[in-house]
């Protein structure tokens, strides 16, 4: 997650359930996740139309996806986890958490990013809200000549980017949550860019609101992410809370008639959307332009 604005893993909960996942042996990893997946494809077989032929069908795909997540857990995450990133600090996180697959998701959403700020051209005022580690500074820094500005939640990713940034672009530091008021007036960016933040958002007032907050303080662009339901992402999705009981809640994804009716509602017309990676991962891309006050 980019902005830390709503982070799972910083509730007692989820430490206590992570830590009693680590330390099960192998053999109860395989326990747990062959349970929570049995019960999964009993429910598939109940409730869903035509479900004992749908839950025949997905069992391969789930017992394949149980062992490589156990697998995975059991060997990556040997050394304490969450706990042991984080006790290195959030350079430690930012390499485990764009490292591996992410690797090529990051690749991938700064280059859809790029290609949908080229229609923008130049925007003086740039804000970028959460800004979580500064990946997109560089691409926002060649919009004008004006450094962007960085809102995150978070201190210790603002002093990571302030520490880390490259200092050819000089970003303007500001600690903000997008779930109250930002602190800026109305109108006072030419482009806000808000990636990986509303699938944090598991309500619909909640998006509303953040959406609100953004249309108010963007003067004519603004550039938004969400993850639109996907048959792939959200079964991988389902399948990683089943087979391991120690997961955050998943992200929010949201229809593609929800999301043009909540983006008209707010007063923008889209110009360009874009996925991250076509028909496999739920993210999406939209470059908005204002059509009314």
């Amino acid at each position: 997650m980019r902005g830390g604005q709503a982070s799972g893993w910083s509730s007692r909960e989820a430490y206590a359930a992570w830590d009693a996942w680590r330390r099960l042996p192998p053999r109860g990893k395989i326990a747990v996740a062959w349970e929570g997946l049995c019960g999964l494809l009993v429910r598939v077989a109940r409730e869903e139309v035509g479900g004992p032929l749908l839950a025949v069908a997905l069992a391969p795909f789930a017992l394949v996806y149980m062992a490589g997540s156990v697998l995975r857990d059991s060997l990556v995450y040997r050394d304490g986890g969450v706990r042991a990133r984080a006790a290195d600090g959030c350079g430690g996180y930012h390499r485990h958490r764009y490292g591996g697959t992410q690797r090529l998701v990051n690749w991938r959403e700064r280059r859809v990013v790029a290609s949908l700020l080229r229609r923008v051209g130049r925007a003086e005022r740039v804000l970028d809200v959460p800004s979580g580690y500064g990946r997109l500074v560089p691409v926002l820094a060649a919009l004008g000549t004006r450094p962007p500005v960085c809102a995150d939640l978070s201190l210790p990713r603002l002093f990571a980017l302030g520490r880390d940034g490259d200092a050819a672009h000089e970003p303007i530091l500001l600690q903000a949550d997008l779930r109250g008021t930002l602190p800026f007036a109305s109108g006072a960016f030419d482009l806000v860019v808000n990636v990986r933040y509303l699938h944090h958002a598991h309500t619909p007032e909640d998006r509303r609101r953040a959406l609100d907050e953004l249309t108010r303080v963007s003067r004519r662009w603004l550039v938004v992410s969400y993850y639109r339901r996907s048959n792939v992402h959200a079964l991988q999705r389902t399948l990683q809370h089943v087979a391991r009981r120690n997961r955050r809640r998943g992200p929010a994804m949201i229809g593609h008639r929800e999301c043009a009716t909540l983006l008209h509602r707010s007063g923008w017309q889209v110009r360009c959307e874009r996925a991250v990676i076509p028909w496999i991962h739920a993210h999406r891309v939209v470059l908005l332009e204002r059509v009314s006050p």
